[in-house]
């Protein structure tokens, strides 16, 4: 079977050579945040189409993520649970006159 780059349900019965003592229970989903976005434009240099393209990697007992916020600027944010989100003052690039920020 070709799956290509087509969306599959994991446990599609048509991909699943087989199962033993397993059921099937559908659970209900629930957005956190009440749907609001879990990082916003808080700071001068962010705007309001905050996060063009990002990447989260779990680094210990950490979340770290690293999200485009227009053509030039990316920026850094931290989370222990993968919800409330910090941006940590980095000191590596200079914008608007100050490296205060997490650029």
């Amino acid at each position: 079977m070709t799956i290509g780059f087509h969306k599959q349900l994991l446990v599609d019965d048509a991909i699943v050579s087989q199962r033993t003592k397993v059921s099937r229970e559908l659970g209900q989903v629930t957005k956190a945040n009440g749907g609001k976005p879990l990082i916003v434009a808080e700071r001068s240099w962010e705007n309001a189409d905050l996060i063009r393209l990002g990447a989260v990697f779990r680094d210990g007992g950490r979340f770290r993520m690293w999200y485009q916020m227009n053509d030039t600027l990316f920026g850094y944010a931290e989370s222990e649970d993968g919800l409330r989100w910090t941006k940590p003052n980095l000191g590596f690039y200079e914008h608007g006159g100050s490296k205060d920020n997490n650029l």
